[in-house]
């Protein structure tokens, strides 16, 4: 026959206490997952900078940002000019063909003039049409971010500048890497 256990007093038996969950401590994980996810998350701007040309970006201390409706990212590098990551002049060296210059304004730079606008042409039709962005009517601002080689001769970003204004881009931004990190 089997031996019985022992009837100890206690063992084996615990009184049944009600767990009960506490709001403040249940408002204190809420509190900080809010916090999490709103610190993880951005409202702000950033354009995509690939490896090779954050080594050739200018450096700078402002604290300004981008702001968010640019219509056109231009990306000059020593052999080429991209307008939101589209192919438009081959350059050498920095040097914009005569071939792409306008013969009666050597400032002009023709095939980025013609992108531009018709970037410009675009956002006028959708503003036309009265699309909504952002919950907003959209409205053509002219806004222009040039993400430019620090090597890049000031006489190339004059004629990048002088060829966007003629397209009506007259908000000009250019990125740069924050100096110190």
């Amino acid at each position: 026959m089997a031996k019985s256990p022992s009837k100890r007093p206690g063992v084996g038996r615990r009184k049944q206490e009600e767990a009960k969950l506490t709001l403040t401590s249940m408002m204190d994980m809420f509190t900080i997952i809010l916090v999490f996810l709103m610190k993880s998350y951005s409202t702000d701007v950033e354009v995509n900078v690939d490896a090779s040309m954050a080594q050739r970006l200018p450096v700078s201390i402002s604290e300004a940002k981008l702001e968010q409706d640019a219509e056109a990212v231009v990306q000059i590098t020593p052999d080429a000019i991209l307008v939101k990551n589209k192919h438009v002049v081959t350059l050498n060296n920095f040097k914009v063909p005569k071939t792409a210059l306008d013969p009666t304004n050597p400032f002009l730079i023709v095939p980025l003039y013609d992108e531009l606008n018709n970037l410009k042409e675009m956002a006028l039709k959708l503003e036309e049409a009265g699309a909504i962005v952002n919950g907003k009517p959209y409205r053509f601002q002219g806004i222009l971010v040039i993400k430019g080689d620090k090597n890049m001769p000031s006489s190339l970003l004059m004629k990048v500048m002088y060829t966007a204004g003629q397209a009506e881009f007259a908000k000009i931004y250019h990125t740069a890497i924050k100096e110190g990190g």
